[in-house]
């Protein structure tokens, strides 16, 4: 079955030019360029739509220069579509352009707006910066340690329903980190995750 979808996309990607991807084409339409390997297709979708101010295309744009597939591969410009998705409020483009002020890629290393712009990321649903977010309140890495919000990133993590690695890490940590919170934190932490969820 996998063998004859696969056989399907390769087939349509010979029969789609990347010209008539680009002509008036959607966000979808260069995920699909994307699947298919096609980055310079998936370019030529994005960037008018990046250029209008979508997000979602300023924030895969970003991922293509940062990757450098189908373009130069160039940290600047990454940096530069990332910023326009996040300040829109994309998620994971808040997460990309926290990390990016952290490590200094494409821009001067600043901590403070790295924890700001991955803190915004998890408070908008970003499965991977609120694991980073309660792993830096466990470690105390550039801030205030605190078990307690540690313990209620972790918890968010964890009933969040995502399969990826960051879930089983964070039922453990959820359970390691119950024990050593007292009752009236405990009661705490429960009621702050219950507000955030509903």
């Amino acid at each position: 079955m996998k063998t004859a979808f696969a056989a399907v996309l390769i087939l349509a990607a010979h029969l789609i030019p990347a010209s008539a991807y680009a002509q008036g084409g959607s966000v979808g339409d260069g995920v699909a360029a994307y699947t298919l390997m096609d980055y310079e297709a998936a370019r030529a979708i994005w960037l008018p739509l990046a250029e209008a101010g979508e997000a979602e295309a300023q924030f895969r744009l970003a991922l293509l220069y940062e990757l450098g597939l189908g373009v130069e591969q160039s940290d600047e410009l990454a940096f530069g579509w990332h910023q326009a998705a996040a300040l829109q409020g994309h998620a994971g483009a808040q997460f990309v352009l926290g990390r990016m002020y952290a490590s200094g890629q494409g821009t001067e290393i600043d901590i403070f707006y790295a924890f700001d712009w991955i803190l915004n990321a998890a408070e908008g649903g970003e499965v991977r910066a609120q694991y980073y977010v309660a792993t830096l309140y466990l470690t105390g890495e550039g801030i205030e340690p605190s078990i307690l919000e540690a313990y209620i990133w972790f918890t968010r993590v964890a009933n969040s329903g995502t399969n990826g690695p960051e879930l089983s890490r964070a039922s453990e940590a959820v359970a390691t980190l119950e024990d050593r919170l007292t009752p009236d934190e405990l009661m705490e932490a429960l009621r702050r995750i219950y507000r955030s969820e509903s």
